[in-house]
């Protein structure tokens, strides 16, 4: 049986220090760092497994990031809270 990776073709962001890989249609998400010297140019990564999560989660997993994402916005946008 072949791997996720193998059949289904990520949507892939680069940024800075990052790579990041989303296979929707399996549920995972891998974010790599950029590694210059290595042979693909990341280093070691780490994959989330959505389908493993159970429903509420999914929703804790969900509510955490978009946290994050909303304080990182709000940083960049000069709205840091004290």
């Amino acid at each position: 049986m072949k791997k996720y990776y193998e059949v289904e073709t990520p949507i892939v962001r680069k940024t800075e220090k990052n790579v990041i890989k989303l296979y929707p249609i399996h549920g995972k998400l891998q974010v790599f760092p950029r590694v210059k010297e290595s042979k693909y140019g990341i280093g070691r990564g780490a994959t989330l497994d959505f389908q493993m999560f159970e429903l509420n989660e999914l929703k804790e997993v969900k509510n955490l990031l978009n946290q994050l994402v909303d304080l990182q916005i709000d940083k960049l946008e000069g709205k840091e809270m004290a």
